[in-house]
């Protein structure tokens, strides 16, 4: 039983190792592109009057790719009701443990060393917002753009115990309860083909249910202990969305 557990914990730095090295490259890579968002949205502030290009769609079916990197799938539609205001609704699952930046645990362990596995599970997300587009002669949904967003994300998870995988599991999840403002610039390709780019910031409410397995003397598989964590904190985001414009009677 000694030589198994020292085998195990073993895999279990090595792992890690890995699973450290990784997360550093992707926060690198994920910083860059943030940062790239930045000078991207900014320039295309500073450029806004020199767009060619104009939509007169009055609905705008979008993707959002870069939200894969959170670990949701985004489909969302924006639909016109003002010469300057427009209401976003985005929607689509969730998929925990593919992303480094907290959305899941790969492997996680306790005060003792003991460690639990958890894997991929679906969830949902869903946002809505208004947007306001306070730059003169440009129809609604071309520009530069403020929108408030009301924000929910629920990612499942189901532990395991590492040392006994085929023992029962654990049930848990995390959830993401967020209010901020989003600043942003559609700009259109083509008359219905636009690119939407925004920065934002604002709180967000988090609430985690996950569990250790607490072993017993003889060393057999333990009893999962429920553990519930619930805080506040500020967050910021950056994305690029992709849109077709859809307009009444064409």
């Amino acid at each position: 039983m000694q030589e198994r557990l020292a085998e195990k914990k073993t895999q279990i730095i090595f792992f890690k190792i890995i699973s450290y090295s990784y997360y550093c490259i992707m926060k690198k890579v994920i910083t860059l592109f943030a940062f790239t968002l930045v000078i991207a949205t900014t320039s295309l502030g500073q450029r806004m009057k020199s767009f060619q290009s104009k939509t007169e769609a009055e609905t705008v079916i979008k993707f959002t790719p870069t939200k894969i990197f959170g670990g949701m799938i985004e489909f969302g539609v924006e639909q016109a009701i003002g010469d300057r205001t427009s209401v976003e609704v985005n929607l689509g699952p969730t998929i925990s443990n593919i992303s480094p930046f907290g959305n899941g645990h790969g492997i996680v362990g306790d005060i003792n060393g003991l460690y639990n596995t958890s894997g991929s599970q679906l969830g949902f997300h869903v946002n809505a917002g208004i947007r306001f587009y306070p730059i003169e002669d440009k129809y609604v949904m071309n520009g530069f753009y403020v929108s408030p967003i009301l924000d929910f994300r629920h990612f499942n998870y189901q532990f395991q115990d590492f040392y006994y995988p085929n023992g029962p599991a654990f049930d848990g999840f995390r959830q993401e309860m967020s209010f901020g403002f989003l600043f942003g610039a559609q700009s259109w390709v083509s008359k219905y083909f636009g690119l939407d780019t925004y920065l934002g910031m604002g709180i967000k409410s988090v609430d985690v249910k996950q569990a250790f397995n607490q072993y017993d003397q003889w060393g057999g598989p333990g009893v999962w202990q429920e553990q519930r964590t619930k805080d506040a904190r500020w967050f910021v985001t950056a994305g690029i969305k992709i849109g077709i414009g859809v307009k009444k009677g064409e």
